[in-house]
């Protein structure tokens, strides 16, 4: 079984990890997965087959001069042979697909990182159209999944649920060790969609105990600096700038928070339950899944249930070592790559890759509406 997933480009970016992770995992259990990003790389993964059709970026931003790239993006699609393509991101959810079906490929996976459906007129039509030619569409809870049909428009039972995955072996296994300090972590861009102004007038409703890190980078940083001095609370918020090193911050923190108001199933937050820290949400759709496995989430996303919400979360016991080591199964990336096997056999009869007598079905599998 051989199967192209086709990515923006590899990177630091949660979709960006999933699908390095996820390629690497499929190629354990037997399926011949191969990345291919559509720009130019920043790196390349040396342990997986990887190809590029070399779109360039020029300050961050697709650079013009024309669409060879998606000529070549064709070609590399047709000269691969793929039996399944698996399209990931916003980028290759219509560049990737459109080359796909014009190379000719049998059989297209689209794997919606995204929870924020606003394309505008003509790029919604193209999403319609190219749903239609999409064997399956996968997301990553079944309230992702239902807003994928509404918003979307894709029939419910073309819709499969398969969660979001993680590599374990790296995470660090969190332990209280009683301080009086309270360290609480948030991890994201600094943009408005995560929230970070709810966080801050969170934190200013809590004890002097409690300090906020965040870790990112973006364009709020100078509007986040000016609201915490106003709210008194500047020497309790700490901007660390893009890192590098979240594992270890997750086995510093105290509890791991999420003000997002729009969410797929962010890998910071699953990493954190799988590392045993408590874990507060703000209620976007999907956000329940992550509840049954311990998430705490606010009762809205105000900054009031935001502060409750955190410090109900550290009344409570962490996880258990039994409940602890549920959620690592749950998210483990092994058992992801066996569904997207199992899946793409559904979409393929015939196809075939080596399990080592582990295989796991796509769970539940399809959105039932109401």
């Amino acid at each position: 079984m051989r199967v192209v997933h086709v990515v923006s480009e590899i990177g630091t970016y949660g979709g960006e990890r999933f699908v390095e992770a996820l390629a690497r995992a499929q190629r354990r259990v037997g399926v011949d997965a191969i990345v291919l990003v559509i720009y130019e790389p920043t790196r390349a993964p040396e342990d997986l087959p990887f190809l590029s059709a070399g779109r360039r970026r020029s300050g961050g931003r697709a650079q013009g001069g024309g669409v060879s790239f998606f000529f070549r993006l064709v070609g590399l699609l047709r000269a691969l042979h793929a039996d399944i393509v698996h399209t990931h991101l916003a980028h290759a959810k219509h560049w990737g697909r459109l080359a796909a079906f014009l190379a000719g490929a049998r059989c297209i996976i689209h794997t919606e990182h995204g929870n924020a459906f606003d394309e505008g007129a003509v790029k919604r039509g193209l999403t319609r159209l190219l749903h239609r030619r999409t064997r399956r569409v996968t997301g990553f809870s079944q309230g992702h999944a239902e807003r994928l049909a509404q918003r979307e428009c894709i029939p419910p039972d073309r819709i499969t649920v398969i969660p979001n995955g993680i590599e374990l072996e790296p995470l660090p296994v969190r332990t209280d060790h009683g301080q009086t300090t309270r360290a609480i972590l948030a991890i994201g861009r600094l943009e408005p969609v995560k929230g970070y102004e709810s966080a801050i007038e969170a934190l200013a409703l809590l004890p002097n105990r409690f300090q906020l890190t965040i870790a990112g980078e973006g364009s709020l940083r100078g509007s986040l600096v000016r609201q915490a001095e106003r709210l008194g609370v500047r020497e309790r918020l700490h901007l660390l700038g893009y890192r590098n090193d979240i594992l270890k911050l997750l086995g510093e923190a105290d509890l791991v928070l999420n003000t997002s108001s729009s969410e797929a199933m962010p890998l910071s937050l699953i990493e954190a339950l799988c590392a045993g820290a408590r874990v507060v949400s703000a209620p976007w759709p999907g956000a329940q899944e992550l509840a049954r496995y311990g998430a705490r989430l606010s009762d809205d996303f105000t900054p009031a249930s935001i502060a409750r919400a955190i410090e109900s979360a550290l009344d409570v016991a962490p996880p258990s070592a039994e409940t602890l080591a549920a959620t690592r199964e749950h998210f483990s990336i092994e058992r992801v790559a066996l569904e997207y096997a199992g899946l793409y056999a559904v979409c393929r009869p015939g196809l075939s890759y080596q399990d080592n007598g582990s295989e796991v079905p796509p769970r539940t599998g399809y959105v039932g509406l109401p």
